[in-house]
């Protein structure tokens, strides 16, 4: 085990000191070993623990050490909002007060996740908000208001209730609907307030969502616009990562574009090139679906 392993969770280390009746969990320091290695080595790794493990934790150590003593930025990428919360709340406030290394960590959402005010003086404007559909939209909408007048980060989740789709919608907007330089309220837009909060951080919390559309993103820019510029990437829950990257990078072919591309070659002529679609296609849709009938697709 590495020396400032062996310090964190060691018999006599960190943790025991802080936890009395402290046993060392094999799994989860096993696991730490493992993130510490890839990191070292520049490799990747993959790690599965049951449920009590600690993964966060385990994790987590090495993602400081190497933010602080390699300089290092860590992104932490989640499936849920659930598991985000856990690591900003529990898990890192947790690692900044046993650790010895000061560090900084940040959540970023995506922009839909914050108040947006330029959105929601335009509802008051309208009066959107007032006399929605049913009390409890009329309620939610109150809440809401207060809320705005009050918050410091315009996170939707300091909201003690989930607010619904047609009232929060009142006050944000997604990445398409912003008005980014033209916004009269940009110097004061909580979004923008956390990318700039996590630009600085050691650790940056975010979710696939946002993680994949930064990646998209920078493959068609080369650049960061989405989340700063960072060295390492830590997937929790990464088995519910490769459905949510295909909606990034992947695409969708059906046997109804197949046909439209083949009529489309018959009306300009070309009736060999139609036949020729029609064929290929359904040869590929065929193998296609013969594999999602065997046992290796079920697997």
């Amino acid at each position: 085990m590495s020396d400032y392993l062996t310090e964190v969770f060691g018999e006599r280390g960190l943790f025991a000191s802080r936890f009395p009746g402290y046993e060392m969990r094999e799994g989860q320091v096993a696991l730490a070993r493992m993130v510490d290695e890839a990191m070292r080595g520049g490799r990747h790794a993959l790690g599965e623990g049951p449920c009590g493990t600690g993964k966060g934790v385990a994790y987590g150590v090495p993602s400081v050490w190497h933010a602080r003593h390699a300089g290092k930025r860590v992104v932490i990428a989640t499936a849920n909002i659930a598991l985000q919360e856990q690591l900003v709340t529990k898990d890192l406030p947790l690692l900044a007060e046993i650790l010895p290394w000061p560090f900084s960590f940040a959540l970023l959402k995506g922009r839909s996740n914050y108040l947006c005010i330029d959105r929601l003086r335009e509802s008051e404007v309208r009066g959107e908000l007032a006399g929605m559909y049913d009390d409890e939209q009329d309620r939610q909408a109150d809440a809401m208001l207060a809320w705005a007048r009050e918050t410091r980060t315009g996170d939707v989740s300091e909201l003690r209730f989930v607010p619904l789709h047609q009232v929060w919608s009142k006050a944000s907007v997604g990445s398409d609907e912003c008005k980014g330089e033209d916004c009269p309220f940009r110097d004061e837009c909580f979004a923008e307030r956390a990318k700039a909060i996590a630009s600085d951080a050691d650790i940056v919390v975010t979710n696939y969502h946002l993680l994949f559309a930064h990646l998209a993103v920078r493959r068609e820019t080369g650049q960061d616009l989405v989340l700063p510029p960072f060295d390492l990437l830590v997937l929790d829950e990464a088995h519910e990562a490769a459905e949510i990257a295909r909606e990034f990078f992947g695409f969708t072919v059906s046997g109804h574009t197949i046909n439209r591309l083949a009529k489309a070659a018959a009306e300009l002529g070309d009736r060999k090139l139609a036949d020729r679609l029609r064929r290929r296609g359904g040869e590929v849709f065929d193998r296609v679906g013969a594999f999602a009938r065997s046992p290796a697709y079920r697997i």
